[in-house]
This record gives structure tokens, C-alpha cells and sequence, in this order.
């Protein structure tokens, strides 16, 4: 880890040595979509086991009430166990990667102008090294993420259908707010995860190029000392 440090820091501080607003903002947006993204993901965990939960009283009250055990309510009770199970995992997982980045993210909120590259580089060098330790991780989350979002989009639209057509049926009377709420609500949270997922996947690029780049660079180094 200490050779791949050193060569990374020596990579990035390449390029930045003239370093200007545009690179530090940059580097912003690169950590706030990484936020973003396990923020979601953390989300989306809690979603997983408040449904799964659901599953399990429901099944659980239906039994309870004298409904004849079948294969369905037993495959029911199970799924709303994994969704639990699986929920908290990932709420964990997720957590231990928001950790690694809220320091970062705290001394970039609280900088002073004006940030030297050094300060720059070893946030750059920080954030990849914790990227590099979770890269497997990190993608699952950017793919959970995009998707999220594209089911809580195609929630908002059934929302907002089922506000529409009974509008229509009933001459645009009688019609209450709830679904044009739940649709806006769904939609925002959908279009959200979606374009930070894709944000993300296009800076996750950049950092992959420096991890090849690093590890090309540590590979000569430790051949080199090998000669030696």
C-alpha cells in the first residue's frame, strides 16, 4: 500500500501541478456523487428491509389467523426474511464506505482558500486508495443505485397514470392529490439516483485510469528495486 501511495501521489501530483479552481471543483463533484451514490444505496438497504419486513407480519397475520400453511407463504416468509437479512448487510456495507470518504469530504467542506496541491493530491491519493480496497463493492453499489432509480421512476409514472385516468373517468373531479404527490415524490428520487449513478460511472472511469497507471508505475518500481 505505502509503494502504491507514493506512486499514485506521484501521478496526480502531475497533474496538478497547476492547479486551478476548476480541478479543486472538480474533484468536488467526483466526491459528491461517490457520496451521493452510498447515501442511496444506504436508502435503498433500509427499503429492502422495511419491505421484507412488511412480507414477514403480513404472512405471519395471515397464519396467525387460521390460513392453512402453503408452499407460497412459506416461499413469502422466506423472501421477506432475506430482504431483512440482506437490507441490513448492505445498510453495513454501505456505511463502512461512507466512512472512508467523510473525512475527505469534511476537509474539502471546510478548506480555506487558497488549497495547495499538496492538500489536493493527498485527498486524490486517500479517496483511491479507499476505491481501489472496495472497487468490487463500489460498482455493485453504482448498479444498485441506477437501478433504484429506474424502479422509483417507473413508480412515479404509475402514480402519476393512476392520478391521470381517474381524473379523466370522472370529468376531473373528485380526484385527490396523493398520486400526483407520490409521483413527483418517486420521480425526483428516481431522476436523483439516476443521474448520480451515471455521474459516478463516468468518474470512476478517471479513478480506474489512475489505478491502471499507479499500478503500472508500482510494478517498475518494484522491479527496479528487485535489480538492486
Amino acid at each position: 500500500m505505502a509503494v502504491y501511495e507514493k506512486t499514485a501521489e506521484y501521478l496526480i501530483s502531475g497533474e496538478t501541478t497547476h492547479m486551478t479552481q476548476d480541478t479543486i471543483r472538480q474533484f468536488g463533484a467526483e466526491l459528491t456523487s461517490f457520496f451521493i451514490v452510498t447515501l442511496l444505496n444506504m436508502v435503498f438497504g433500509a427499503l429492502a428491509m422495511a419491505i421484507g419486513m412488511l412480507i414477514v407480519i403480513q404472512t405471519a397475520q395471515a397464519l396467525g389467523s387460521g390460513t392453512t400453511v402453503t408452499l407460497l407463504s412459506i416461499l413469502l416468509a422466506a423472501t421477506g426474511v432475506a430482504g431483512v437479512v440482506l437490507g441490513l448487510w448492505w445498510i453495513i456495507t454501505s456505511s463502512h464506505i461512507l466512512k472512508g470518504i467523510n473525512g475527505i469530504r469534511r476537509e474539502y467542506k471546510n478548506r480555506k482558500e487558497p488549497v495547495t496541491d499538496e492538500t489536493l493530491t493527498g485527498w486524490i491519493v486517500t479517496m483511491m486508495a479507499h476505491y481501489r480496497e472496495n472497487t468490487r463493492t463500489i460498482r455493485w453499489m453504482n448498479g444498485i443505485c441506477l437501478l433504484g432509480g429506474c424502479i422509483y421512476f417507473a413508480f412515479g409514472l404509475q402514480n402519476l397514470y393512476e392520478g391521470l385516468v381517474p381524473a379523466e373517468m370522472a370529468g376531473s373531479t373528485g380526484v385527490g392529490v396523493f398520486p400526483f404527490a407520490a409521483a413527483a415524490i418517486n420521480c425526483t428520487i428516481g431522476i436523483v439516483s439516476i443521474l448520480f449513478s451515471l455521474y459516478f460511472h463516468r468518474y470512476s472511469k478517471v479513478w480506474d485510469e489512475r489505478m491502471a497507471k499507479a499500478e503500472t508505475s508500482e510494478a517498475v518500481l518494484m522491479h527496479a528495486m528487485e535489480r538492486e
